[in-house]
């Protein structure tokens, strides 16, 4: 595997070599900045990437058409999926990186420029700055005798900031969409090596939107942070009404809460912040300019706020099902994995979606520790059933027909044994109907192995009333919500919580 990885790097560097020669001219974002060797170079340097990245991301394409089409090779090429996710990752994150670099010369290259012309007339201010008709709050007098020059000229920034804020959101658009798909192909997998290679992606896309996250707060935050320490400086210099500046600080709380849930609820908080920061300062500006008296540059403001979407970049977070895969595979007779008290037959394991079948090998009144009792059959799980007894199954199949090869063979050796199915994590009988495998015990509860953030929410949600609890159960500590009298109320709980909840019966006596 590591010569692959190695043998594909090779590659990957010859094709960036060659695209050195093909790129030709690079022609920079920001006029003026030809001349910087270092910016130029970056830009270079992230051509390179870019056309790397996308070479690798279509072979990855290519190979992931083939693990339907090929099932037989559908291992190997999993495996050489996964390598090249990780290159991929690699390649990004070297990408967001650069783009960084490049983005921080260009803005302070632009108020380099614009501190040069922030006098005099030079500045953009007219003869009729200190007119209260003018429609551009900055570009009054009031602002040019208490901002410093450097600050004014970063707040008269807009444009350029605005311009690389929507070249970010295009990429975060991109990668959003990308992400969504990744779900849609991991709630159809049924294969684990297919939803390990979805969820690979799936955490190079979370890592990239952190990546563009940190982008825009190169771009917006010293900009916003700067208008926003002004105005609350000028207000207080103004006088401005006690109200007035009430009304903007229980804005900027709620504001201030509603981007400490951000990073929960959206794929990119920085961007969903966005607009919403963007209508805070347009809020101070506005009440500057009433203040002021400039009811021209008040009304446009309004008009600019009244066409801010907040929804604009609110990318809910994908958040991938809690399916359980499991190997599939045949059962093998004499076998060297011997089952016994130091190494216990392990207890059924379903998986939340697609079809499972097993070979029924017998219940028994007490668990098992012996493995030549199932006269050394493996692979080997258990369930409780009702009255404390153990159903033992063996092997695994994604169908019927192969299911049945294997109870033919247990039946030659002289074995009782029948054929089980699941769907959908549901024990199916042989009419075609769900099985209530109802747990022992008088009432029930529900067992979570570890308590994560989604997992709280869910239970603060739909099981308010319950008690959680941190439980020691066989020398281990899991937490339990509960309990309940009906297992179907347990159950439906449990669904929320998502697939690592399990519902177990609780005796009254315990």
């Amino acid at each position: 595997m590591k010569v692959e990885r190695i043998i594909f790097l090779c590659g990957v560097a010859m094709c960036m070599c060659l695209a050195v020669t093909s790129f030709g001219q690079i022609v920079p974002r920001v006029e003026g900045l030809e001349k910087d060797s270092v910016y130029m170079s970056l830009l270079e340097q992230e051509k390179m990437l870019v056309q790397s990245q996308d070479s690798l991301q279509e072979i990855i394409d290519g190979k992931r058409a083939l693990l339907s089409k090929d099932p037989a090779n559908r291992e190997q090429y999993t495996r050489e999926i996964l390598n090249m996710e990780n290159m991929l990752f690699d390649i990004r994150n070297q990408l967001g990186m650069i783009t960084t670099k490049s983005n921080i010369i260009e803005k302070e290259f632009i108020l380099n420029q614009m501190n040069n012309v922030t006098t005099g007339a030079d500045a953009g201010i007219s003869a009729s700055a200190g007119s209260s008709d003018k429609r551009n709050l900055l570009s009054n007098d009031f602002f040019k005798e208490n901002v410093s020059s450097s600050e004014l000229a970063l707040m008269n920034s807009a444009f350029s900031i605005e311009s690389e804020i929507n070249r970010l959101s295009e990429s975060l658009k991109n990668y959003y969409d990308r992400d969504k798909a990744v779900e849609q192909e991991f709630r159809e997998a049924e294969e684990k090596a297919v939803a390990d290679s979805l969820q690979g992606v799936h955490k190079v896309m979370s890592y990239r939107f952190v990546a563009l996250d940190d982008s825009l707060h190169n771009v917006w935050d010293g900009y916003y942070q700067t208008k926003l320490d002004n105005y609350n400086r000028l207000l207080d210099k103004i006088n401005a009404p006690s109200s007035v500046l009430e009304e903007l600080n229980e804005k900027s709380r709620n504001l201030r809460s509603e981007e400490s849930d951000a990073p929960i609820l959206f794929s990119s908080a920085a961007f969903a912040m966005y607009p919403r920061q963007r209508l805070l300062l347009l809020d101070y500006e506005v009440a500057l300019a009433e203040q002021l008296g400039f009811e021209a540059a008040a009304d446009s403001l309004r008009k600019v706020a009244d066409n801010i979407a907040l929804d604009k970049y609110e990318y809910i977070k994908v958040k991938l099902p809690q399916w359980i895969f499991i190997d599939y595979s045949p059962i093998t007779i004499g076998g060297v994995k011997v089952h016994s008290t130091d190494s216990p037959i392990p207890q059924l394991v379903v998986p939340t979606k697609g079809s499972l079948y097993k070979i029924d090998i017998g219940t028994y009144p007490k668990l098992q520790t012996s493995y030549s009792v199932f006269r050394k059959i493996y692979p080997i799980e258990y369930e409780e059933i009702e009255d404390g007894k153990f159903r033992y199954y063996a092997g695994s199949y994604h169908t019927e027909e192969e299911a049945q090869k294997d109870y033919d063979r247990l039946r030659r050796l002289g074995m009782k044994v029948s054929i089980a199915r699941w769907e959908d994590g549901k024990a199916i009988g042989a009419d075609g109907q769900v099985i209530d495998r109802k747990p022992v015990g008088d009432v029930f509860r529900i067992e979570i192995p570890i308590l994560t953030e989604d997992i709280r929410a869910a239970i603060d949600t739909y099981a308010p009333e319950k008690e959680l609890s941190k439980v020691d159960i066989d020398g281990k500590s899991v937490y339990s919500v509960g309990v309940y009298d009906k297992l179907e109320d347990a159950q439906a709980v449990a669904e929320k919580l998502g697939a690592s909840a399990k519902v177990v019966g609780v005796k009254l006596a315990d």
